[in-house]
């Protein structure tokens, strides 16, 4: 169950730190800075290069970012070895899991407001997922011949 995990955890951190991340900085600046009256399409087109310059820039220079994008890539590096593991129709239901963590670390670590039916849904899934957990032909049979 540690390539099942793993990439959860993994993946479900990476999500948080880019969210906080992305929230502190100020990114309200890049998109009011196009001006609907421009004379010529190619100060619009200019204006967005150097948007998507100054964007790409500040994303490479911020470790938090590339730690997160770190977090969620080698998840799902595990997960692709999980996949050689265990069975599609098993397997693709857990990452359900990443839906019920995000749903309570949102409100315990972002400050977000959950509503009691959101709360409902994550009962209804991790009852889901107990069940499909104790199913018949968890992992893959390897064929001996």
């Amino acid at each position: 169950m540690l390539f099942i995990g793993l990439p959860v955890v993994l993946t479900t951190m990476g999500e948080f730190i880019l969210k906080s991340t992305i929230n502190s900085i100020d990114v309200s600046g890049w998109m009011t800075q196009f001006s609907v009256g421009m004379s010529t399409p190619f100060e619009l087109l200019n204006q967005i290069v150097d948007a998507i310059a100054g964007f790409t820039l500040l994303f490479f220079l911020n470790p938090l970012l590339l730690l997160a994008l770190g977090c969620i890539f080698v998840g799902g590096l595990f997960w692709l070895v999980a996949m050689s593991k265990f069975e599609l129709s098993f397997l693709y239901p857990f990452l359900s899991i990443n839906y019920v963590s995000i749903v309570i670390g949102s409100q315990l670590f972002l400050g977000e407001s959950v509503s009691l039916y959101r709360y409902i849904s994550v009962v209804f899934i991790i009852i889901g997922l107990i069940i499909l957990s104790r199913s018949p032909h968890s992992e893959r049979q390897k064929e001996v011949t």
